[in-house]
């Protein structure tokens, strides 16, 4: 069962709700399973996938300024496909998808949307 956000990108039900803080939800992208050679890479050979799809994001860091508190936004959006640490975030499952929560602090790069369509035609 699929629903429609604001924005219009549609996500599975089993990604409701939101990340506390500066935290953000992200669908890795899996690597392939054949090199362009042809040999099969078993999973205990695969590296931990790099790359997602940031599916929740947090409302973002409390900072106080002054006796002030602040709050600064993520900056990512819903949909952006993201470069990540290695070893960033928890690996969890939630309805047998697989998901990363992990610190905003921890995304590297944004991939611009040319890029990012080649990264999702693959996967």
């Amino acid at each position: 069962m699929k629903r429609k956000l604001e924005d219009e990108y549609e996500m599975e039900d089993v990604f409701q709700g939101r990340p506390l803080g500066n935290r953000v939800l992200i669908e890795p992208i899996p690597e392939d399973d054949i090199t362009a050679g042809g040999i099969i890479i078993p999973d205990m050979a695969k590296d931990r996938p790099q790359i997602g799809i940031v599916k929740q994001i947090g409302d973002g860091l409390v900072v106080v300024k002054n006796g002030v508190e602040e709050v600064v936004p993520i900056p990512v959006e819903i949909g952006d496909v993201v470069l990540y640490s290695r070893y960033s975030g928890v690996d969890i499952r939630l309805g047998g998808e697989a998901a990363t929560i992990m610190s905003a602090d921890d995304m590297l790069f944004v991939l611009a949307p040319e890029q990012a369509q080649e990264f999702l035609q693959v996967a």
